[in-house]
């Protein structure tokens, strides 16, 4: 074999690890790329979120009719907001509602707004939340992305 095949045979070689090289860097990339998307690690997340529950008297009877309001909060704003929806307890005091903030938005918040009915506004003073079968002090967030239960209880005047 004379020198210039040997030149050909070593740049082949060389160009053949080269793209061994760069093949492999790319599928661990794409690797890791796929693990943070899995992961929710990565901008590209589902923003879908479901809230849902029961509003009741403080004598565990299921008040129908009641607003429960789904807000979402602005990213670096103090408290600015869009209301995504407004959904009311059924007779058995259910709700349930899905929503998807847009990016711009940090947070969800539910507001149960029993004081726009004038009868129940009458009769309810306040409320009690549980989030997730725990009580709560401040009401009432929920994260993006998740299913999360908040039961009221209204109590009276």
């Amino acid at each position: 074999m004379n020198t210039s095949e040997q030149r050909l045979i070593q740049a082949i070689r060389f160009r053949i690890t080269f793209v061994g090289i760069a093949l492999g860097r790319g599928l661990l990339a794409g690797g890791v790329w796929l693990a943070l998307v899995a992961s929710g690690s990565c901008a590209i997340r589902d923003r879908v979120t479901h809230i849902y529950g029961v509003v009741m008297d403080t004598n565990q009877n299921p008040v129908e009719g009641v607003q429960i309001e789904i807000e979402a909060l602005r990213r670096w704003t103090l408290n600015q907001g869009d209301v995504l929806k407004i959904v009311l307890t059924d007779k058995d005091g259910k709700y349930s509602v899905t929503v998807e903030p847009e990016k711009r938005h940090s947070r969800v918040h539910i507001i149960n707004r029993y004081f726009v009915d004038s009868k129940l506004n009458a009769k309810y003073e306040s409320y009690y939340p549980m989030m997730n079968g725990q009580h709560i002090s401040h009401c009432c967030p929920a994260a993006i992305g998740q299913k999360t239960e908040y039961n009221f209880t209204l109590l009276s005047r």
